[in-house]
């Protein structure tokens, strides 16, 4: 019996995590925050808008779903409700486990270098 349990540990394995390079668009309206703060089972991420980061797929999951409620007012003063992305991201290519290793401890963005070094590690793959 042990042995069963044993065997469907094995079967059942965890989904990798998937990582990718993105960059978080600049401010769209005065109600955003400079920076882009997630946070995900308790470990936060504090990400600077503009600049390209490596992250893993379920922090860009939190961003994608984060909305905003405001309103569009047209020159009669109509006003139409309307939701936004908090943090709209593009996302420039998939990246590896160990570039968001590396970046967790920087004090500097990644250099264009290794920007191009990662994008071409992605389009190689």
């Amino acid at each position: 019996m042990e042995e069963a349990v044993k065997d469907v540990k094995k079967a059942v394995k965890k989904p990798s995590t998937r990582y990718f390079l993105v960059k978080f668009s600049g401010k769209t309206n005065e109600l955003q925050a400079q920076n882009v703060f997630i946070g995900l089972n308790g470990v936060s991420r504090v990400i600077q808008r503009g600049v390209p980061v490596v992250l893993p797929e379920p922090y860009l999951e939190i961003a994608r779903h984060s909305q905003i409620e405001t309103f569009d007012t047209d020159v009669d003063g109509n006003r139409t409700p309307l939701t936004i992305a908090n943090y709209p991201f593009d996302t420039i290519c998939e990246a590896s486990e160990e570039d968001y290793q590396a970046m967790l401890n920087r004090k500097s963005p990644l250099s264009a270098q290794e920007i191009e070094a990662i994008k071409s590690r992605a389009y190689r793959s």
